[in-house]
C-alpha cells in the first residue's frame, strides 16, 4: 500500500482492489496481516513518520471495521526502489530515527502457520471448476479444515447441493485421502 498520504487516500476512494484482497483474506480465516507502506522515500519529507502513523491509522481503523483485531496486524514502513527495510534491518538513518520494528522478510518469517483441523468438517475453498469428457465436473482446491477421500459426499456452498468425490489428487498423484 502507498505510505504517501495523498497516494494512499486516493487508493481508497476508489473501488479499491486490496479492500478486496484483504476481506476475501479474512474470509479465508487468515488471522494476521501485514500492511507494508511503501514509497516511504518519495515521501516529504523522505521517510515521514508523519505519513506512515497517519496511514496505519486509517488502515487500522479499516481492518478492525471489517473483522480483524489489532494484534494480528503489523505496519511496517519500507522503500522498494531502495530496499529498505524490505529484507534486513532498515539502513535509513531518517527512517531509523523512529522506526525500529522489524523488516518485511523478517515479519514474514515470524508469522507461524495456520494449524490444519482435520478433525472438524471438510471446509474446502474451490479454486477452479473444470468440466473433463467422460469424467465430469472437476473441482480444485486446498483442503482447509477436515479430511476427503473418494466416496465421500460433500456439501457445496452455498447452493446445498450434494456430490460424492470421485477421486483425489495431490500435486497430480492419486491418493487415498487429503486433509
Amino acid at each position: 500500500i502507498p505510505g504517501v498520504v495523498d497516494e494512499f487516500e486516493a487508493l481508497f476512494t476508489e473501488k479499491c482492489p486490496s479492500k478486496e484482497m484483504v476481506q476475501a483474506a479474512l474470509n479465508l480465516d487468515v488471522k494476521e496481516i501485514i500492511v507494508a507502506f511503501t514509497k516511504m522515500d518519495i515521501a516529504s519529507p523522505s521517510y515521514s513518520k508523519s505519513d506512515f502513523q497517519s496511514c496505519a491509522s486509517k488502515m487500522l481503523r479499516f481492518l478492525k471495521k471489517i473483522g480483524y483485531k489489532s494484534q494480528g496486524i503489523q505496519f511496517i514502513p519500507i522503500s522498494g526502489t531502495e530496499g529498505v527495510n524490505v529484507t534486513s534491518a532498515n539502513t535509513s538513518r531518517t527512517l531509523s530515527a523512529w522506526y525500529q520494528g522489524r523488516h518485511l522478510v523478517g515479519a514474514l518469517e515470524d508469522i507461524k502457520p495456520h494449524p490444519r483441523h482435520n478433525e472438524m468438517p471438510l471446509r474446502m475453498p474451490v479454486n477452479e471448476v473444470y468440466f473433463i469428457e467422460n469424467m465430469g465436473t472437476v473441482a480444485v482446491g486446498i483442503v482447509e479444515n477436515g479430511k476427503v477421500s473418494p466416496e465421500t459426499v460433500v456439501q457445496l456452498a452455498p447452493s446445498g447441493k450434494k456430490s460424492a468425490v470421485g477421486f483425489v489428487k495431490i500435486d497430480g498423484a492419486r491418493v487415498s485421502e487429503a486433509g
